[in-house]
């Protein structure tokens, strides 16, 4: 109930009202002893805070430190956190984080993407990269899309990459 509240809020941009809402309903969660779902509510949160420009970097920190302080094992709170350290230029940081999210919800496939776009973009690991980019087209592949589509392009490209250096080599 709170949740949906704290959503129709935030929806109508009464944005401090929202917060609040946000901050009642992971107490609630967390005295049920929903550690998961609390961490779950507040990952939202400073994802919905974080698509406002003027909200402060500091503030979507410190609710995204308390959602993994709440439950570590969170997929989602790891793959906000990594796009939010990336938005903020922590490179590897975010890359522990996505790492993190694979490893605690290997079903999230966005994880997968991230990951994969960001070895390519940042780490230059190949390997790795063609990795999480092919995982996550196994398990997105038939549904298309804009990320999708980017995945099938880096994948070719990291194929091709491969292909010119072997023959080279020859």
């Amino acid at each position: 109930m709170l949740l949906e509240l704290a959503r129709s809020y935030f929806q109508h941009r009464y944005i401090n009202r929202a917060r609040k809402a946000y901050v009642r309903a992971t107490l609630q969660y967390r005295g049920l002893g929903s550690g998961y779902l609390a961490s779950g509510v507040l990952s939202e949160l400073a994802d919905r805070l974080a698509s406002l420009e003027r909200y402060r970097r500091k503030a979507i920190a410190r609710i995204l430190k308390w959602s993994l302080k709440l439950y570590w094992a969170n997929p989602l709170s790891h793959l906000r956190n990594g796009l939010f350290q990336e938005a903020r230029g922590y490179h590897v940081d975010a890359r522990h984080s996505y790492q993190r999210a694979i490893r605690y919800g290997p079903e999230i496939a966005e994880g997968y993407y991230r990951l994969g776009a960001h070895l390519l973009a940042w780490k230059r690991d190949l390997p790795r990269a063609e990795r999480a980019l092919s995982r996550f087209l196994e398990m997105e592949g038939s549904r298309g899309g804009r990320r999708v589509s980017n995945a099938r392009k880096w994948l070719a490209r990291i194929r091709a990459r491969r292909k010119f250096f072997r023959r080279r080599g020859k």
